[in-house]
């Protein structure tokens, strides 16, 4: 009691990347490019057989599966009846920040050491206003916890158009891209009926 809660796993609940299902057109016509990002080759109808196997949650890495919804209802389920501050995870090769209805953050920041960056849609299949950030850029994201009990988060870029991703080492190559407040004070404490 007093804390915030921040929740930590490796699987986002939320992702607007390919590990919640969310391809376009160019996956279904050059699906190799999600594996070599320079192979365009064409493969109609053929290549329509990746990206809906993934929507239907043939993988279990994906959201759209089975076990993994089990394991989303499960912290759901977990969480309450008092539930966190922010969800923090990986998984997914990007930067993003969601938001839903009762207020509850999703950070997803999965790009810290990779080369590899993933693709993420930035608006298709949310619902309105819930994603604030979809970045497909290496980086980072920062909480930050105050003295009178705020907490805010801050995602940061990494420069990589200035310099290549084997030389980054200063601190003037990230640029932060996005900041929010979490919570304004210390946590409330529940009402009792």
């Amino acid at each position: 009691e007093g804390h915030h809660v921040v929740f930590a796993t490796h699987h986002p609940l939320i992702t607007a990347g390919p590990h919640g299902g969310h391809f376009t057109w160019r996956q279904h016509l050059f699906p190799l490019q999600d594996f070599v990002p320079w192979l365009w080759l064409p493969l109609p109808v053929i290549g329509s057989l990746y990206p809906l196997s993934r929507q239907l949650g043939v993988t279990g890495t994906d959201v759209t599966s089975e076990p993994y919804q089990r394991f989303i209802t499960a912290i759901y389920r977990a969480a309450t009846p008092r539930a966190p501050m922010a969800i923090v995870a990986g998984h997914e090769h990007s930067l993003q920040v969601h938001q839903d209805g009762l207020g509850l953050y999703y950070l997803v920041s999965g790009a810290g050491s990779a080369k590899k960056v993933n693709r993420v849609e930035k608006e298709k299949g949310f619902r309105e206003g819930w994603l604030k950030v979809a970045a497909a850029l290496p980086g980072y994201m920062r909480l930050d916890a105050y003295a009178d009990g705020s907490l805010g988060a801050t995602v940061f870029a990494l420069d990589v158009d200035v310099f290549p991703l084997d030389v980054l080492d200063g601190e003037e190559l990230r640029r932060p891209i996005y900041r929010t407040c979490l919570a304004d004070g210390p946590p409330k404490r529940p009402q009792l009926r």
